[in-house]
């Protein structure tokens, strides 16, 4: 009897590691996708809002998939960038004010 209980016990162990790495798996497949799409929306938005960063990083071997990781940390220096374009003298107050700390 013991040997029938230890078989079954083993049975059911190796099923549900089986089932465990099975999801696992799926996952991280998952996981990947997502973030392969993330860096792809990322990618085309920095295209559309600054095609000259988009270019050099692209240039400099897709370094644009790469955007979404510091995409929210470089946006303030976007703004200030478009700002610089658009509107230099407002830019420079901005930044003289910002400079002298308010």
């Amino acid at each position: 009897m013991a040997s029938l209980a230890d078989k079954k016990s083993k049975l059911i162990s190796s099923r549900i590691t089986v089932s465990i790495a099975f999801s696992m798996s799926i996952s991280t497949l998952l996981m990947i996708g997502g973030g392969a799409s993330r860096a792809i929306h990322a990618s085309r938005f920095l295209k559309t809002t600054n095609y000259g960063v988009y270019r050099k990083l692209k240039d400099l071997g897709d370094l644009d998939l790469l955007y979404f990781a510091i995409q929210d940390r470089v946006k303030p220096f976007e703004k200030a960038t478009k700002l610089s374009q658009e509107n230099p003298v407002l830019f420079n107050k901005a930044a003289e004010y910002f400079f002298k700390g308010l």
